[in-house]
């Protein structure tokens, strides 16, 4: 499996330095997004997976045109402490944010998906990247498939420290910091785990942390 990692373009919360819960893009997010689709335009990517939050689907719902894909919203790739007590998109909402979008049985349509979420250890996040590292790896064995997450920017940290075999420990001790709209590239075969690029951000420009 090829694995591409996104982190969603900036956001509203980004820009003013806050976690204030689950708002959108920026208009600098949006431009992100967009270079980030024309980057991606030409990889042949079988399957697109977004988190379920405002600042994802945006980012997804741009990727998805320049990929001609359909993205598939999954709850287990948002981030840490979910929404800090936000209740999130119903499963109609995010329909109509970003239109095509895949919304499986767990999304209420009438009900945010995070309104019982709201708190989250590290031990905890560690433990969820090894679910999803697990299950993408049984759904696309070594050798087959190639697959594109839009997310968030600790839960990138920690899934990709898993993929590198990074313990508990060591993923508080080696934080890999991923900018806005930043790609990281894995390649998973039966010898090794390749870690082909971190936090690629050439086609954004100039990055701006947050």
């Amino acid at each position: 499996m090829k694995l591409y990692i996104i982190r969603h373009g900036q956001s509203k919360d980004n820009a003013e330095a806050i976690q204030a819960g689950d708002r959108g893009l920026t208009e600098l997010g949006v431009h992100q997004a967009q270079a980030t689709a024309e980057a991606l335009a030409d990889i042949p990517i079988d399957t697109l997976y977004v988190s379920p939050t405002r600042r994802t689907l945006e980012t997804a719902g741009i990727l998805s045109k320049a990929l001609r894909l359909t993205p598939i919203v999954r709850s287990d790739i948002c981030e840490r402490n979910w929404l800090y007590d936000d209740p999130g998109l119903s499963g109609r909402e995010m329909a109509q944010l970003c239109p095509g979008l895949r919304v499986g049985p767990e999304f209420a349509p009438d009900s945010g998906w995070a309104r019982e979420r709201n708190e989250e250890s590290g031990d905890e996040l560690y433990q969820r990247a090894q679910r999803v590292l697990r299950s993408l790896r049984a759904e696309y064995p070594n050798g087959s498939g190639t697959v594109a997450l839009v997310t968030h920017a600790h839960f990138s940290g920690y899934l990709i420290s898993v993929a590198l075999g990074f313990s508990r420990r060591q993923v508080e001790t080696n934080w890999l910091r991923m900018y806005n709209c930043g790609i990281s590239h894995l390649e998973f075969r039966d010898h090794a785990t390749m870690m082909w690029y971190l936090n690629a951000h050439s086609h954004i420009g100039v990055p701006i942390s947050a």
